[in-house]
């Protein structure tokens, strides 16, 4: 049950997820046809309704608006604390297209790619994986597949948002053509990314300005760091991690594990 506290917020804290989700579960390759055509449009029909509630919702564009603009322009809210599920907020970002609100695609995409690479650090950290440009590269396949479909679904899917929203009507959130169009060419894009180059082109991503990769992942081990234990850091406090002196012998050691979650950016091999 989510704690909200208007109809705004309960949408934003349902569907983008939803969306995020339904769109997480269509790379996967073990899908049957049926169930393809199933998820996808059932996919359509989501954010179709999700861009009607952005439109006929001032409210609500007004929030995605300033959610967007505060994460491209402002570190702090880009933070896990304020911005947990990146895929969720790339789902705003689609239904906001054609608003003056939203933000540049390039301003995005690069402000997204460099948060999402400093939040797998964690994780393939985790794994004991070297901090070097190709045992990095390997260790963060899945997370980087689903960003690299994401942006897929962003340019064929979604595409023109006013053509689109046509076809929708049109084939009753069917949209038979762009299925197909988007498996033929997953199927060819995630066979041909070799390497770091490859992959920022694939996204639209600029590549990170630094000399090197060996360099730029050790600005993202950096930043993590002084991120906090939510991106592999230390703690600020370590209350309870000590046994207590006296009659209690009480361990305050914490089980409170943060685990993956899809779409949000994690590097564990992936």
């Amino acid at each position: 049950v989510y704690e909200v506290e208007d109809d705004d917020s309960a949408i934003l804290e349902v569907l983008p997820r939803l969306i995020n989700q339904m769109i997480v579960e269509m790379m996967k390759p073990d899908a049957g046809k049926s169930e393809a055509i199933a998820l996808f449009e059932a996919l359509c029909n989501f954010w179709r309704t999700f861009r009607w509630l952005v439109d006929t919702r001032e409210s609500l564009r007004k929030k995605i608006g300033q959610n967007l603009a505060s994460f491209v322009s402002d570190e702090a809210f880009r933070h896990k604390d304020r911005s947990p599920d990146l895929g969720a907020l790339l789902v705003c970002f689609t239904v906001l297209q054609g608003y003056p609100a939203c933000p540049k695609r390039q301003d995005f995409i690069n402000t997204y790619s460099d948060e999402n690479s400093v939040r797998w650090v964690m994780w393939w950290q985790r794994s004991g994986t070297k901090p070097e440009g190709s045992p990095v590269f390997q260790a963060t396949k899945v997370s980087r597949e689903i960003l690299m479909f994401q942006m897929m679904v962003v340019d064929v899917v979604v595409g023109d948002v006013a053509a689109t929203l046509k076809e929708m009507e049109a084939t009753n959130c069917k949209l038979p053509a762009r299925l197909e169009k988007l498996q033929a060419q997953w199927r060819e894009r995630k066979q041909s990314i070799g390497d770091w180059a490859a992959y920022f082109a694939c996204i639209g991503a600029a590549r990170p300005a630094v000399s090197s990769t060996a360099e730029w992942i050790a600005d993202c081990v950096r930043r993590a760091a002084q991120k906090g234990p939510k991106y592999g850091g230390a703690r600020d406090d370590v209350k309870g991690s000590g046994k207590g002196k006296g009659k209690g012998s009480g361990k305050g050691k914490g089980k409170g594990k943060e685990e993956p979650a899809k779409g949000k950016g994690k590097g564990k091999g992936k």
